[in-house]
């Protein structure tokens, strides 16, 4: 019952996020032209594999189950900031 009220919650949080990061989106005015330099994002190693895209969120996961959400605005501006962090105890 514990596993299930966690991965329930996890879940939650993994659409909290995403419902946040579209809100973001439409509050912050987008440039009218694209951006001058090609996408790209580096992120370090001990993220873990990327996992799953969903509306403009990257997910990875590492060895340890931290998720770790990641905007690809994030991309654009040349950053590499979490947007929401999620431990697995």
């Amino acid at each position: 019952m514990r596993l299930r009220l966690t991965i329930l919650v996890g879940v939650l949080m993994v659409f909290a996020a995403i419902y946040l990061v579209r809100a973001e989106r439409k509050a912050v005015a987008q440039p009218a032209s694209p951006p001058q330099a090609a996408p790209g994002c580096t992120v370090p190693k001990n993220w873990g594999p990327f996992k799953a895209t969903y509306d403009g969120v990257l997910i990875f996961e590492d060895s340890s189950g931290t998720l770790r959400l990641l905007s690809q605005n994030a991309c654009y501006e040349g950053t590499t900031k979490v947007a929401l962090e999620i431990h697995r105890n």
